[in-house]
């Protein structure tokens, strides 16, 4: 569950990168929850194979996933992710 490609941080052939893992071994807790909530609606093309799903899944929707593979990560890189984000919140206000 949430595993991606076993080697995603290596380009595929054709230069796209494969699926990361969602869980605390990837790297999507890198990332704010603007900017995962807009990947999901936008997806990663061309620099991988995430499809668009703007128009598909409606704000909660993209919430509800992004709450899900939140919860597959340990509570340590939780909460560096919760620290980074009230970082870029204070920040950007």
């Amino acid at each position: 569950m949430a595993q991606g490609a076993p080697f995603w941080r290596q380009r595929n052939p054709d230069g796209t990168f494969p699926p990361p893992p969602l869980d605390s071994s990837g790297h999507a807790w890198h990332h704010s929850h603007e900017w995962l909530h807009e990947v999901i609606i936008t997806g990663t093309e061309p620099q991988g194979h995430m499809p668009v799903w703007g128009g598909k899944l409606n704000d909660q929707e993209i919430d509800d996933i992004i709450a899900w593979f939140q919860s597959l990560w340990t509570d340590e890189v939780y909460a560096a992710w919760w620290e980074m984000e009230q970082r870029n919140h204070t920040f950007n206000q």
